[in-house]
């Protein structure tokens, strides 16, 4: 009966044994089941973040490539930007130069003009020879604009004659030049007119249309009072600088 008993009781605490071993188990296999999923998640997780930093890397290179493109860019841009500021540097020393050669040449054209000034009221240099030349080639200019009238149709000794007026006129303009005068107003302006006349004269003569125009008397005529007009202002000319004391 004792023995029994004991049996009993042996088997009893290995059966609560065994189940508590079991439920141990069984906890643990769930405990580890859960693990085992929350570990999957994990990784799961895991593999997202990986993902992610991927992805963060890439933008990150992208990000610092493009910086390196700025980079070298800017330092272009900065080297073009220095490149042209020396251009506008060489420009404005280059236009304060030219500014101040402009002003030395006025400084010089209004001292030529002081000195010209002073030369056309002398009459020092301006010989008597001179003063005669010039009404001289006056009459002859008369002469020749007389004789385009009566050529009829010859074209070529009319181009001719055109030609030997305009030399005859350049030499009066020359005569006071060469003796350091200034030419009259009024003569440079009777000069302009004729010289109008002449060159469509021989533009007609010389078959070309523009401007062109045959020697009319009426122009012939007109061309003669301005030559007397010269002539008047010629002889005024002269009178004026006999009568101009040496000394300013």
């Amino acid at each position: 009966m004792h023995l029994y008993r004991k049996m009993k009781e042996a088997i009893n605490y290995f059966q609560e044994r065994f189940l508590t071993e079991k439920t141990a188990k069984d906890l643990i296999r769930y405990e580890l089941n859960i693990a085992k999923n929350k570990l999957s998640q994990v990784e799961i997780e895991n593999e997202k973040l990986k993902e992610v930093v991927s992805n963060i890397e890439k933008e990150y290179e992208k990000a610092n490539k493009s910086l390196t493109i700025y980079k070298v860019e800017n330092e272009n841009f900065i080297e073009q930007l220095n490149g042209l500021k020396y251009q506008n540097d060489r420009l404005i020393n280059l236009n304060r130069s030219y500014v101040e050669r402009i002003n030395n040449q006025g400084k010089d054209l209004s001292r030529l003009m002081v000195l010209t000034e002073y030369y056309s009221s002398s009459k020092n240099d301006f010989k008597y020879k001179h003063r005669k030349y010039i009404i001289d080639i006056v009459e002859k200019v008369l002469l020749l604009i007389k004789k385009l009238l009566v050529m009829g149709n010859q074209k070529v000794r009319r181009v001719k004659i055109i030609y030997e007026i305009k030399e005859k006129l350049a030499e009066y303009e020359s005569c006071f030049y060469k003796n350091n005068f200034k030419l009259d107003f009024d003569a440079r302006r009777i000069l302009e007119k004729i010289g109008l006349y002449l060159e469509k004269w021989q533009n007609f003569y010389e078959g070309y249309s523009w401007n062109a125009r045959a020697v009319e008397v009426g122009d012939v005529r007109y061309i003669e009072g301005l030559l007397q007009e010269l002539h008047y202002v010629s002889l005024a000319y002269i009178s004026v600088l006999k009568n101009t004391p040496k000394e300013l």
